[in-house]
């Protein structure tokens, strides 16, 4: 594609410009929406959370993930305005489970109800991140797949560095799903359109016609 002006002067196209080219083709079969990321969390787990930010960091260099807390609040901002702006543009919300988290009246009842709610719609996904133990069987969030893995709280691995970094694999996976097929809002809550999919190519197979999506 590149040739010198001497030879084909109406043709030429400098290497500036196929960068250019290459970066606009990468970004459309890539994708370059960034998937919105909120923190829910008690101030007491903030040196947990600040370290759970580190090992997000490679998200955030590949433009994958934009996160964002309340120690991101402006001078002057209203913050309970602008915490309800932020959960409800958010794609992903991390719950940070603990025992001060549970006991926050803020973090448990205001976020948590209004996250579950948006999760119920269809319009974020919400994830459980137990930090420390605590007795979260019988919570509104209970039936939802937690990390770490098998929900076991980040203390009490014995590399705290393994915890994260099985937390960091966690949410890397729910990311690529989300970016990949993104979730649908329904009147009932979520629709998972590969489920959906999967389900019309099995009918198709038996000879059955497929369930009609603009219903």
């Amino acid at each position: 594609m590149i040739s010198s002006p001497s030879d084909y002067p109406r043709a030429y196209i400098c290497d500036e410009c196929v960068a250019v080219c290459w970066s606009i083709l990468w970004d459309d079969d890539h994708g370059t929406d960034q998937v919105r990321l909120f923190y829910s969390y008690s101030h007491q787990d903030e040196k947990l959370r600040l370290k759970l930010d580190e090992h997000l960091a490679v998200l955030k260099r590949q433009g994958i993930i934009n996160e964002w807390h309340d120690r991101k609040i402006a001078p002057g901002v209203e913050w309970e305005s602008k915490i309800d702006e932020e959960l409800k543009s958010a794609s992903i919300i991390l719950l940070l489970v603990s025992s001060s988290f549970v006991a926050s009246d803020y973090c448990y009842g205001r976020e948590l109800d209004l996250a579950l709610k948006r999760h119920k719609e269809g319009k974020c996904k919400v994830i459980p991140v137990i930090l420390r133990p605590v007795e979260w069987s019988h919570t509104p969030f209970a039936s939802l797949q937690a990390l770490s893995r098998d929900g076991k709280p980040v203390t009490r691995w014995k590399n705290r560095e393994s915890a994260l970094l099985d937390v960091v694999r966690g949410i890397r996976m729910a990311v690529q799903e989300l970016r990949a097929t993104p979730l649908v809002p329904t009147k009932h809550g979520v629709r998972d359109e590969r489920a959906e999919s999967t389900n019309d190519t099995s009918k198709a197979k038996a000879g059955e016609k497929p369930a009609n999506r603009s219903a």
